[in-house]
C-alpha cells in the first residue's frame, strides 16, 4: 500500500523565510556576545540586502514561466514553501521513480495523469537528491 500524499515544508526555499532566519540568527549571537551586536547587526543587513536582490531575480524569472505552466517532480513531493512564496504548482506523478529507468507503463501512466488533471504546459524535474 503506497503512503499518502503528503505535501513537504521546505522553509528555506522561500527567500522570506530565509530573512526570518537571518534575523534569528541576528539576535541569538548578539544576545550570546552582546559586544558582537553591532557587527552581528550590519552583516545580517548586508546579508537581508543580498537576499532582496535575490528574490527580485527569483521572482523575475519565475515570472517569466507561464502561468498554466505545472512542474512535475518524480523523486520528491512538490514543495508546498517554494509553491506558495512563487504562485507555482507543483504535483508528482504517481507511481514513477528516478530510482531506475521510466518503463513504457510509467511514461504511459504520466501522460494518462497529464491529461485527466487537464495540464497545458509542463517541464519535467528530477532530483539530484538519492534516498
Amino acid at each position: 500500500m503506497q503512503a499518502a500524499w503528503r505535501p513537504i515544508l521546505m522553509p528555506w526555499q522561500s527567500i522570506a523565510n530565509a530573512k526570518v532566519y537571518v534575523a534569528n540568527i541576528r539576535e541569538g549571537l548578539a544576545k550570546a556576545d552582546p559586544a558582537g551586536k553591532s557587527s552581528f547587526e550590519a552583516n545580517a543587513t548586508a546579508y537581508i540586502a543580498k537576499l532582496d536582490e535575490l528574490e527580485k531575480e527569483v521572482k523575475a524569472t519565475v515570472g517569466s514561466i507561464p502561468a498554466d505552466a505545472v512542474g512535475l517532480s518524480p523523486r520528491m513531493m512538490p514543495s508546498v514553501t517554494f509553491g506558495e512564496a512563487y504562485g507555482m504548482e507543483f504535483i508528482s506523478p504517481e507511481g514513477v521513480s528516478t530510482e531506475s529507468e521510466a518503463s513504457a507503463r510509467d511514461v504511459a501512466k504520466i501522460i494518462t495523469q497529464i491529461k485527466k488533471q487537464k495540464i497545458p504546459r509542463y517541464s519535467w524535474r528530477t532530483s539530484p537528491i538519492r534516498g
